[in-house]
């Protein structure tokens, strides 16, 4: 029985109580003919909705839960910006054992020590970025060697003597035109072939417009055509210092970095898993714990989703990056930029055999 109705009925049973107490100066000695058992129901009932109209709006205001988009003045909305609490993050075991393969040759890759510098093509463009910020971070640690391409030399299957290539910030609206048809096409045989690829920021978009990762970027995502339309430039405009968190599968690819990390977020994508019959699962290898204030998208857009990504397309691996761990300005966290590091080691094929000519096969 509802509360209100319960509370009807007592209130109904106390009032007929006070009136048979008081028979003495009932309607019945007031109006001809009607009887006391009239009297007292009809001023038992005239009580009861005068205190009712009172007092049962307040009864059931207390009683009724709390509803679905209703932020009344005990729920604290999170402001932008803060941290949330720490989502469980999945583990390695908890990966099918496509994902589960993926992560552990990503990691072995990774881990290996041999002297061999990976050869890291770095994809530039007119009026974009220049790329030193990149080869100065992977040449530092003498575990890469590190070429500029254009997109020129992409279309003409410079790529082939390469065994990672890293697209950098910029525009991947911009970055999908001025590769065109041939120079995607030929992006995408070399990581269908075994070649690595770490897009970083645009090269995140990247990787998504041309099919390398299942998931989607926040906005409108058609998938772009030989015109490129603007519409898959729809991205988020906040930037600043931003909270991700490695994820069990990221701290075995990318190194033991624990806890929160601060690191610099200039739009860049805001993904979202989706599945695709022709490209493999992504696996989420670090997310947001914090999100920057955006004008085109509402609060609590950011925090939770997949700040790192890592994918198999073909023979090849790729891992996507959405913020721009190889900044290091004043605030983000110590090793950051060793991130990026860790994932061409992890995304490269194996060097080329000096013998054969051929590249050697996935470990």
């Amino acid at each position: 029985m509802h509360p209100a109705v319960k509370w009807l009925l007592r209130t109904q049973g106390f009032a007929e109580k006070v009136i048979m107490s008081t028979r003495n100066q009932s309607l019945e000695s007031r109006i001809p003919g009607l009887s006391s058992g009239v009297a007292v129901r009809t001023a038992t009932g005239l009580l009861v909705i005068a205190l009712a109209v009172w007092n049962a709006p307040q009864t059931l205001a207390q009683k009724e839960p709390a509803r679905s988009g209703d932020h009344s003045a005990t729920e604290k909305r999170e402001p932008v910006g803060s941290i949330r609490p720490a989502m469980p993050s999945p583990g390695a075991a908890g990966l099918n054992a496509e994902a589960a393969g993926l992560v552990d040759a990503m990691a072995a890759s990774a881990a290996q020590r041999d002297a061999v510098q990976r050869r890291t093509a770095i994809f530039v463009m007119k009026g974009g970025d220049p790329g030193r910020t990149f080869v100065d971070l992977l040449e530092s640690q003498h575990r890469c060697k590190c070429t500029l391409v254009t997109s020129d030399q992409i279309r003409s299957g410079a790529l082939a003597s390469f065994e990672v290539v890293l697209v950098p910030g910029g525009r991947a609206s911009k970055q999908f035109a001025d590769l065109g048809e041939e120079g995607r096409q030929a992006l995408r045989r070399f990581v269908e072939d075994g070649g690595g690829y770490v897009g970083v920021c645009a090269g995140g978009y990247l990787a998504s417009y041309l099919g390398l990762v299942s998931a989607k970027t926040l906005g409108k995502n058609a998938k772009p055509g030989p015109d490129t339309p603007k519409s898959v430039d729809v991205r988020p405009s906040g930037g600043g210092i931003v909270i991700m968190e490695l994820t069990d599968a990221g701290r075995k690819v990318l190194g033991e970095l624990s806890g929160p990390l601060r690191t610099l977020f200039s739009g860049g994508p805001i993904f979202r898993m989706s599945s695709q019959t022709d490209v493999s699962e992504c696996v989420c290898l670090a997310r947001y714990r914090s999100e920057v204030s955006f004008k085109n998208f509402p609060p609590g857009t950011m925090t939770g989703t997949p700040a790192i990504l890592a994918a198999q397309f073909g023979k090849g691996r790729v891992i996507a990056f959405s913020p721009h761990p190889e900044c290091v300005p004043q605030g983000v966290s110590p090793g950051v930029a060793s991130l990026v590091v860790r994932a061409v080691l992890a995304t490269a094929r194996r060097p080329v055999d000096k013998k054969t000519g051929a590249h050697e096969g996935r470990q």
